[in-house]
């Protein structure tokens, strides 16, 4: 497993509802739930981090390290049993063999951590070991979330609905059809605060930096394959991260969630879609040692282009003239790199080499992150890890190249965008690319670039400049 996280984080989520029942509360005969004083709409962190479970199980099926401890159907102590079976003890025996090994209960903890993605993140209460008298039995997770509040209150409606299948012959005899009802929020924005603890996943459960970036992935796309009639149309619209420069912080939580409003605009009474809301960001007062990264779900005519991002971190005014001004004079520079790019953006290109499949001018795009744009060359590598491929054994690793005329730069503005490539790959594909190439006209070889959390980090915080 990679090395813990070093930096401490919070975030915002905000989230909609549209004629959907965000949270229903069993006591209440399944109605959203809401705080009775003020009206404003509830949803539990349970609700939400069942969620993140659920798109982590989707993506990732069954793959080692990232299998989900807290699922249905699944008693808990089926899955404590294969920590005792790993370490060769009587689950029923606990207490006797931790007598025998006084360093048990770290041994079981790091196990279930490793494997079980919702332990490493959320920590867990695992019963079987709870009753062994082992002190591995409750683990504190790193990632902790609070309840989602409306902004605005919300006015449940009670909406009676007709269904023409009968239950019993008994009842077909007498009625035609059967009365029901259905609870929905018309429309409802939820916000809702989380905590990543650095000190908490070095000590405890070694959430890394991976884990982490799979989180943020689950948060902006946990509603997207658990559509229902239920829950109506339910979309996270955007997450606010707040990183700090050290493991403990240095500000306070509440201090950096002040920093974000969500109001609703002058002329709107009824809010009944997210375009009725203004969502800002002081970025002014940040704190000290604290960053900001915005990052939501955008629709395609929201996209930047990929190129974009090498343009920027040269040059604002370069990517000013090219994306805005549309006014870049050609010379015989941006000509050689046209007909190097030319022989790479040959899209009916395949070639098959053994464990070497090869592909040119693969179209790219991310929701998450709002930019689309062409990978110049894209291999598969087959090997141990890896994606399926159609009509074809095993599994195969995506690795990007992105050509470039020229010699390579002292920067990072290449890296950048052979990045954002490989991140828009990640979310297509479900799966993670650590590695890539940049290959160069002038010398006529590659340099391979590791695609480091900074890395990836300066893409958002690029990405987040170019929309202000």
């Amino acid at each position: 497993m990679s090395e813990p996280i070093k930096n401490r984080y919070e975030f915002v989520v905000l989230f909609d509802v549209e004629n959907g029942n965000p949270n229903g509360d069993p006591d209440a005969g399944n109605m959203p739930r809401v705080d009775p004083e003020t009206g404003y709409g509830l949803v539990t962190d349970v609700c939400l981090k069942r969620k993140i479970r659920n798109y982590v199980e989707t993506v990732k099926e069954g793959e080692s390290g990232y299998r989900i401890y807290i699922k249905d159907g699944v008693p808990l102590n089926t899955s404590d049993k294969e920590a005792c079976a790993y370490l060769e003890v009587d689950p029923d025996k606990l207490k006797e063999a931790k007598k025998k090994d006084d360093q048990l209960d770290g041994k079981i903890r790091d196990f279930m951590c490793s494997n079980f993605y919702d332990i490493r993140t959320f920590g867990a209460v695992m019963t079987t070991f709870v009753k062994g008298a082992l002190n591995c039995g409750q683990v504190r997770g790193p990632v902790q979330l609070g309840f989602a509040r409306s902004v605005d209150p919300v006015l449940p409606q009670e909406i009676t609905i007709t269904r023409i299948a009968i239950t019993t012959e008994a009842d077909a005899e007498k009625k035609g059809t059967e009365m029901g009802r259905k609870y929905i929020v018309p429309y409802g924005l939820y916000r809702v605060e989380g905590y990543v603890s650095a000190n908490l996943a070095r000590k405890t459960t070694g959430f890394s930096e991976e884990d982490l970036e799979l989180l943020w992935t689950a948060i902006l796309n946990m509603f997207e394959n658990d559509h229902s009639a239920a829950r109506g149309k339910m979309a996270v619209r955007e997450l606010i991260v707040f990183k700090h420069d050290t493991e403990l912080g240095c500000a306070p939580a509440h201090k950096l969630f002040e920093l974000v409003k969500a109001e609703r605009k002058d002329s709107i009474i009824t809010p009944r879609s997210y375009d009725d809301y203004a969502v800002t960001v002081d970025e002014a007062h940040l704190p000290d040692g604290v960053t900001c990264t915005r990052k939501g779900i955008y629709s395609e005519e929201d996209f930047l282009q990929l190129s974009g991002l090498q343009h920027f971190r040269f040059c604002r005014r370069q990517w000013a003239l090219i994306h805005i001004e549309n006014q870049w004079a050609e010379n015989y520079r941006t000509t050689d790199g046209a007909i190097l790019h030319e022989n790479a953006h040959d899209g009916a290109f395949t070639e098959s080499r053994g464990d070497l499949l090869i592909t040119r001018d693969m179209r790219v795009f991310s929701r998450t992150l709002g930019v689309s744009g062409a990978c110049d060359v894209l291999e598969f590598r087959r090997g141990e890890i890896g994606i399926s491929l159609k009509e074809r054994e095993g599994l195969w690793q995506p690795y990007p190249v992105e050509y470039k005329r020229g010699k390579p730069k002292a920067g990072t503005e290449d890296a950048l965008q052979l990045c954002g490539q490989a991140m828009c790959l990640e979310e297509m594909l479900c799966c993670e690319i650590p590695q890539g190439a940049l290959y160069y006209g002038e010398p006529h070889r590659r340099t391979e670039v590791e695609l480091t959390p900074e890395l990836r980090q300066e893409v958002y915080a690029l990405l987040a400049e170019r929309r202000r």
